[in-house]
């Protein structure tokens, strides 16, 4: 072999375990739950322009404080009764439940978002939903909380996840009927699991702050982290780097593709100050969806997954009249 043959090999060698090696940070990047992507991601969203955003976010803030702690003194009175399923890839995942007794059948499933847990994030929809006469099954997503697993798959597994914890539900409550919750990751991962089959003891979702579609998710964190990478050279070799390790394409998780098909009713959610999940993304899942029954809710000037204290009177209001008509079971009565 030539001096220049075997530079080219060598070149060629060199180029090619760079880009394993691109991929393979990407798929870490992406995925990995101590990856500091979203952290990275969200240092850049919009600050306040303006004095109506910055007093919108103070009182955000204020609504959290409050609400976070009625909703703490809450969850020490009532019974937590912790859960386990097994994934079908092994993992154990854990949830835990709230009921009022054998007063009512009406369940609320609640999703948490990216690296949160069920408990620390979902806590203050519990306790509005379970004053409002539902049950609660709050779960820990994969690789999060006191869930096993090391990677999130952004609402590819985590969507199979729900379903078999829904199935565990109609173990646990052969009459049960259920809304669905999720915020972030969670509402994705609710959305993602209309395409596999959700059970007909789901009578709703309730859609809050989700993503359009995993690659235009990407393409927006890597623009807003690393200025100047081209996003589609990048998604291009990571998709790679995703189908090889853990058998599935950016892709595969498009939601507006799964809606589709939709036959049941969402409620989508979504605050016009969002710049994690870009305001437009709400517009690209509600034109896809096609399901005549379905609602928007915005909500002004509410940052990411602040919209149930951005305007919580409202929030509550608009959801209760939209998932309310959906359930035969009547919800528990409370003081």
């Amino acid at each position: 072999m030539s001096a220049i043959a075997r530079v080219a090999v060598a070149a060629a060698a060199a180029s090619g375990a760079a880009l394993v090696g691109l991929g393979y940070w990407f798929s870490e990047f992406a995925l990995n739950k101590d990856s500091k992507a979203f952290s990275v991601a969200v240092k850049t969203e919009v600050q306040p322009t303006d004095a109506e955003l910055a007093m919108l976010d103070e009182r955000a803030a204020e609504n959290r404080k409050r609400l976070k702690a009625d909703a703490a003194a809450w969850l020490d009175s009532v019974d937590v009764v912790p859960c386990t399923i097994n994934s079908d890839d092994g993992l154990r995942l854990y949830g835990e439940t709230i009921e009022h007794g054998d007063e009512t059948h009406r369940w609320a499933v609640l999703l948490h978002g990216f690296r949160g847990s069920g408990s620390h994030d979902m806590v203050v929809h519990a306790h509005a939903l379970y004053n409002g006469g539902y049950n609660i099954l709050w779960m820990d997503l994969r690789s999060c909380g006191q869930s096993e697993g090391v990677y999130t798959t952004m609402g590819e597994r985590e969507s199979t996840d729900l379903i078999r914890w829904l199935e565990w539900l109609k173990r646990h409550d052969p009459e049960a009927e259920a809304m669905v919750l999720g915020v972030s990751l969670g509402a994705a991962t609710a959305l993602m699991a209309i395409g596999k089959g959700l059970p007909d003891m789901v009578k709703c979702i309730v859609s809050d702050c989700a993503y359009s579609s995993l690659r235009e998710e990407y393409a927006d964190k890597i623009d807003k982290a690393y200025h100047g990478v081209n996003p589609d050279l990048l998604l291009g070799i990571g998709d790679l780097s995703l189908r090889a390790r853990f058998g599935f394409s950016l892709d595969d998780i498009d939601l507006r593709r799964v809606l589709a098909n939709n036959t049941l009713p969402v409620l989508y959610i979504h605050g016009d100050a969002d710049d994690f999940n870009p305001y437009w993304m709400h517009f690209e899942l509600l034109q896809a969806d096609d399901c005549a029954d379905k609602a928007f809710l915005n909500v002004h000037g509410a940052r990411h997954a602040r919209n149930v204290y951005m305007e919580p009177e409202r929030y509550w209001q608009t959801l209760f009249a939209f998932c309310d008509r959906h359930f035969e079971t009547p919800p528990a009565e409370t003081a």
